[in-house]
């Protein structure tokens, strides 16, 4: 869902001059800033049922609530502003002559999006998505608020530790950190190859 919506966004960051750029840019980076409980109750606020948003869209049967949708919901707050910013990145270092040759050789502004923008900045893509993933499955805060129940990973070890102690949260916790090293694992291979 980060790479739908942050594509179009990263690259009109990265590329073109709008006016309130600068603010887009900032509202990208705040969900970095504020805590992710705080981020919970945010989310809470426009997508609980009564909720501006969550309210039509619970008459539409969508619910965010202790769902799967509250969990994407709030993974993707918190986390798509490592994706968004490092595609912006990489759109920015695409070579402004190769867009300009394709455009005056005939290519539509969507062909060369497609046919050199994208191919180009496809590896640091790729990075902005292993880290947004990443923190997307560490993500606590924000999900137990918006989501307590279905349970993910975190929200688990939580309910684990706090029920039954130690004991029962270290192999989730294990499996968790195993997971966290290989997708380190993959940034670095990414990294040595660029």
């Amino acid at each position: 869902m980060a790479i739908i919506l942050g594509t179009p966004l990263a690259y009109l960051l990265a590329k073109r001059e709008f006016p309130g750029k600068s603010f887009v840019d900032a509202v990208v980076d705040l969900p970095v800033l504020i805590p992710h409980t705080v981020a919970g109750i945010a989310l809470l606020t426009i997508l609980g049922p009564r909720a501006i948003i969550g309210r039509p869209l619970s008459q539409l049967g969508i619910y965010f609530l202790d769902t799967i949708f509250g969990i994407v919901a709030a993974m993707l707050f918190v986390s798509a502003p490592l994706y968004i910013k490092a595609a912006k990145d990489a759109f920015a270092g695409v070579d402004p002559d190769l867009e300009k040759a394709a455009r005056t050789l005939g290519a539509s502004p969507f062909k060369v999006f497609v046919r050199i923008d994208l191919p180009l900045a496809a590896r640091g893509m790729l990075t902005g998505a292993i880290l947004c993933w990443a923190r997307a499955i560490s993500e606590f805060g924000a999900v137990i608020i918006l989501a307590y129940y279905p349970y993910t990973a975190p929200v688990l070890i939580f309910v684990r530790f706090m029920t039954q102690g130690l004991a029962a949260s270290r192999p989730i916790a294990a499996w968790l950190m195993i997971l966290t090293f290989a997708i380190f694992a993959c940034l670095r291979i990414l990294q040595r190859e660029r």
